[in-house]
């Protein structure tokens, strides 16, 4: 299903030209200051950045004309000179399909360069070995970045054997090789985050088929990872993001650090929503009277925690109610920015200045001193990205914005990463009869 090009050395001498330099780059001497300031232990500090840039012949359509594509990996990477490593701080730039050719040039010369390419050969390779061949070169103290259209494929020779082996087997074996792959970079503390781009595309796409399919300016996905040490990924992601060129659509984390809401960062709103009667006990509810239904509002603060969670979409979805010794329910979550301050006392509108949400929950029945309701969020990897995966990618209208077994691959990685045990909010609210 994937077809490889490579640059000949006549067509980059060309693109260079006797007035370009073309230097080996070299590993620097010395991290990123700011960076450095932001990462105190010494083997957290960020070295090297390394680029690769996967050679398929599906990827050659990206660069037609004036796509999205050229326009944006050029300004990312030069951003990244420009603005988070260290003058004189080049990246090390790669191809990279069944092995790794290194770029003998600069950035700017391998801009220059894929404004030219040409596909000069057909080799296959897979995701997952991609993938290890990546982290592989990547030292403790490197950031590694992978632009790659993410299309799931056995190698040529299997298709040939069985035109069917990709559809049949991208849920079973590929998904495997992908979280082996993965299990073994968690052992190493490495982690990665997703960029999902989009841009247009004229050319030529392999079906899963292997068959080729003629494209005119349709819009194709493609993929930005950065792949590292955990805590390296994270600092540099927090970074990336800011670059006015990256302009994604979508971005998942895998293996990175997650924050966790400390236990009681919550307070109760004395008025906001309430029904019942009750009174605020310090970081609890302590019903008065006959236990009845009563409404309480929570003010929580998610700030720190990743984009995704914090949409009340995702909260009302995923945010989840465990109690004991009494009967308890999350009617919703709204944004405290939206909610009605006209009424709030002084002490409430500081409570809703320090919250980003606000949880509605009701008592419906109280049974001891002892009771009380758990908001429990696990830390789980939104599932935006099944909406971009298809089976059948053998007509535009079926492709139409979407890559191949996607779901698959990305599965494979955040099953590799995934840990039950962890939460993004588990805070309790005691309960008094």
């Amino acid at each position: 299903m994937k077809r490889y090009f490579y640059f000949s050395l006549i067509l980059l001498t060309a693109c260079l030209g006797k007035k370009t330099a073309v230097n080996e780059v070299t590993e620097p001497t010395k991290p990123s200051e700011e960076i450095s300031k932001q990462e105190p232990p010494a083997t957290n500090r960020l070295g090297k950045i390394n680029f690769f840039l996967e050679t398929s012949a599906s990827m050659a359509g990206y660069f037609k004309g004036s796509s999205d594509f050229v326009r944006t990996i050029p300004n990312v990477l030069v951003d990244i000179e420009g603005k988070i490593l260290n003058d004189g701080q080049p990246l090390q730039i790669n191809f990279i399909a069944d092995s790794i050719v290194p770029f003998r040039g600069n950035t700017q010369s391998f801009i220059r360069a894929i404004s030219t390419t040409k596909v000069a050969s057909s080799k296959s390779s897979e995701m997952h070995r991609i993938f290890e061949m990546v982290a592989n070169s990547t030292k403790s103290n490197e950031i590694s970045l992978l632009v790659s259209d993410c299309i799931l494929s056995y190698p040529d020779e299997d298709i040939k054997r069985n035109s069917q082996i990709n559809r049949e087997k991208a849920a079973g074996g590929l998904k495997a090789d992908i979280k082996a792959t993965f299990n073994k970079l968690k052992k190493r503390n490495i982690g990665a985050s997703m960029f999902a781009f989009n841009s247009s595309f004229t050319g030529t796409y392999y079906t899963y088929e292997n068959n080729k399919l003629i494209l005119k300016d349709e819009t194709r996905p493609y993929y930005l990872w950065v792949i590292g040490d955990k805590d390296l990924v994270a600092n540099f992601k927090s970074r990336l993001v800011r670059l006015p060129s990256l302009s994604y659509f979508q971005t998942i984390d895998f293996g990175l650090h997650k924050p966790t809401i400390a236990e009681n960062a919550h307070e109760i709103f004395f008025s906001y929503q309430r029904i019942g009667n009750w009174r605020v006990n310090g970081k609890g509810v302590a019903m008065e009277g006959e236990t009845k239904p009563a409404t309480i509002a929570v003010g929580l603060n998610l700030r720190g925690l990743p984009d995704y969670v914090q949409k009340v979409e995702y909260l009302n979805k995923n945010l989840k109610g465990l109690s004991s010794n009494g009967k308890f329910k999350i009617k919703s979550v709204r944004s405290a920015k939206d909610i009605d301050k006209s009424k709030l006392k002084p002490n409430e509108m500081k409570v809703a200045l320090n919250s980003t949400h606000v949880v509605v929950v009701e008592a419906i029945s109280v049974y001891s001193d002892n009771a009380f309701l758990k908001l429990y969020l696990p830390a789980e990897v939104a599932e935006d990205y099944r909406s971009l995966s298809i089976m059948d990618d053998r007509s535009p209208e079926l492709l139409n914005g979407k890559t191949f077994a996607l779901e698959h691959l990305i599965d494979g990685v955040r099953e590799a990463y995934n840990d039950p045990n962890t939460s993004y909010i588990n805070i309790t609210i005691p309960f008094k009869k």
